[in-house]
């Protein structure tokens, strides 16, 4: 028998040929936040695992979240939300990521969405490295954060939130833990600034 599933996090294809192949950040720091709270995550990548993978999952979540970016990828998101309420009608299903931050109304007001994930910060101060997210950062091409948040105050800007540096030794240390498992030769520093 399969295990339940408090929530299930899932990356939507960023773009229609998918040319990004960067780990997942925004789905993994969430799972590790949620994590850390007791719950029992799973993840999904569309550019990556199969459409039956997604439906399995599905059938033994509770909850699931989409991260987002305006575009293509809400696109994506609203057609796996819509597939979750088919399936599981009675499962809860949430947006993060920019455009749920920016436009929250919005996208609550969709059918298909139970909530919006609106705060700016979901597990960035933690690791999201372990056995079970390590296939994420073994298929796609590294990315990490040496930051979170911004030094500026643009007030145009989705990523108005202060900026905070990761601590040195953390940094080399999480680095060097990654690197020993997956052997990365390149290394994209995505910081959100």
């Amino acid at each position: 028998l399969m295990k339940p599933i408090d929530i299930l996090l899932i990356y939507p294809k960023p773009t229609q040929d998918s040319p990004v192949k960067l780990v997942p950040l925004s789905i993994l720091f969430p799972g590790a936040y949620f994590n850390k709270q007791g719950l029992t995550v799973e993840y999904f990548d569309e550019r990556f695992d199969s459409e039956e993978l997604l439906i399995e999952r599905i059938k033994r979540a509770k909850e699931i979240g989409v991260s987002a970016f305006t575009g293509y990828q809400t696109g994506r998101a609203a057609r796996i939300l819509k597939l979750a309420k088919k399936i599981k009608p009675e499962i809860i299903t949430g947006v993060g990521g920019h455009h749920a931050r920016i436009l929250p109304e919005q996208v609550l007001a969709e059918p298909f969405v139970d909530k919006v994930w609106t705060e700016k910060v979901y597990g960035e101060d933690l690791f999201p490295y372990n056995q079970q997210t390590k296939i994420h950062f073994q298929r796609c091409e590294m990315q990490y954060f040496t930051s979170r948040g911004c030094p500026f105050s643009c007030s145009f800007c989705a990523l108005s939130s202060p900026w905070q540096p990761k601590d040195i030794k953390a940094l080399d240390r999480e680095l060097k833990i990654i690197h020993h498992d997956v052997g990365f030769k390149e290394i994209s520093f995505s910081d959100p600034n």
